[in-house]
């Protein structure tokens, strides 16, 4: 206008400043209202959409739901292309891609590069510092922020390989646990203020609902570990038990051969015990009846006296096997009565006296005084004294020494001793 005013009037240029004047009089009362109200308006709509997010996510369950859920809200707020969800592993050493939100064509191209299984050290310089910095980060801005400035040569292959402008890291309690990349608008427009605002309040109300989601998860798995813990724990009970009963099956088959081995033992005792007694009796009596006849010379009387010995110590072996076999079947039962020691003696003596004269043995016999008679089971008393005097008599040299001692105790039982000794050897 100024070039044109030496051609006008003083009254034609005041009128265009007047009119000047009213429209951007218009403007500050209408149109800049708007165009306020419109921002205001987005900026309520974004803050909404944290708010909705955040009711909606939590209903879901897993980590899988929510990254869906998440780049889906992304995609629809910011009109975004190429959104991944990188998290971090169990064992802290890699960022993997878990899922990748895109409906332009770069889909296909991201399955023909395999990206969605990409995977990315957890020590990378630029991920390290991203930790550090905590906050939205603009590609074309790493180069103006001083802790990224130094990893620019890392954090651009990074930006490249998801095709991304934005990168949204996702801490809780200090600890990088996801990243978020953002590709182009769709529209080809720059990210504004308003978009790394709603990213920034994003990422706050996000770390903790991760958290959560990953700890569902860990439930998740841990929970399923344990029923196949518990599966294989029943497959081995049962596995087991099986064992067990073919275990008690095989007891009861070696029960029942014991207790027909136990039958047959018993039987064949029984028959022993008939079949060798009836004739031992025969002959301990014939020989008894021989050895009182008169018409028999001393060599004859020794020939009987022999039989007679040899039949009596037969019969006894015999009747040791029945008791012991009375012993293991738990049948043994005792005849309590009163009898004399001395009689007692006298007979273990008298059976033991032709092994006696054989060694030429010298036999004492000492019995107390206070001991006259006892009360027990005579045949076993008998069994032992005879036991006692066998060995004593078995082991003595010839021409020994033989002693039988029999004294009371203090608990008032009769404490019998052998002895056999040749001179100054004993043997007891």
């Amino acid at each position: 206008l100024h070039d044109w005013t030496h051609m006008l009037s003083h009254k034609m240029i005041a009128f265009i400043y007047f009119l000047l004047f009213l429209f951007y009089y218009a403007y500050l009362r209408n149109i800049q209202p708007r165009i306020d109200h419109l921002f205001q308006r987005r900026r309520y709509n974004l803050l909404k959409v944290i708010d909705d997010f955040v009711k909606e996510s939590v209903k879901l369950k897993g980590i899988e739901e929510l990254s869906r859920y998440t780049c889906d809200t992304i995609k629809e707020t910011l009109y975004a292309e190429d959104i991944f969800m990188l998290y971090l592993n169990e064992k802290r050493t890699k960022y993997i891609s878990m899922q990748q939100i895109n409906r332009s064509i770069g889909q296909l191209l991201n399955q023909l590069m395999n990206i969605e299984s990409v995977e990315i050290d957890a020590d990378n310089p630029f991920l390290i510092e991203l930790e550090g910095y905590n906050s939205v980060v603009e590609r074309k801005g790493i180069s103006f922020i001083p802790n990224l400035a130094s990893v620019r040569a890392e954090a651009e292959p990074f930006f490249a390989k998801f095709r991304a402008e934005l990168c949204v890291p996702v801490l809780f309690q200090n600890q990088l646990i996801a990243i978020i990349t953002i590709g182009r608008k769709k529209n080809l427009k720059p990210f504004d203020s308003q978009d790394i605002e709603m990213l920034e309040r994003l990422k706050l109300e996000l770390s903790v609902i991760m958290s959560n989601s990953m700890m569902y998860d860990n439930i998740i798995k841990l929970n399923k570990e344990l029923m196949g813990f518990n599966e294989v724990l029943d497959s081995e009970v049962k596995r087991r038990t099986a064992e067990l009963w073919d275990a008690y099956k095989k007891l009861q088959e070696q029960n029942i051969l014991i207790k027909e081995a136990d039958r047959l033992k018993s039987e064949f005792l029984a028959n022993m015990s008939h079949e060798l007694r009836t004739p031992l009796n025969s002959v301990i009596g014939f020989s008894e009846i021989l050895s009182d006849a008169e018409n028999l010379d001393k060599k004859e009387k020794q020939y009987i006296s022999n039989i007679h010995t040899s039949g009596r110590h037969l019969l006894e072996i015999i009747n040791e096997i029945l008791d012991f076999s009375k012993i293991e079947a738990g049948r043994m039962s005792t005849n309590l009565e009163e009898f004399s020691v001395k009689g007692i003696f006298d007979e273990a003596v008298s059976v033991m006296s032709h092994g006696i004269l054989k060694k030429k043995l010298n036999l004492g016999i000492d019995i107390d005084k206070e001991v006259s008679s006892v009360v027990s089971d005579r045949t076993k008393v008998k069994q032992i004294i005879y036991n006692l005097l066998a060995n004593a008599v078995k082991f003595t040299p010839e021409e020994g020494r033989v002693s039988v001692n029999a004294v009371r105790t203090d608990s008032g039982y009769i404490q019998n001793q052998r002895q056999g000794h040749r001179n100054r050897h004993r043997q007891k």
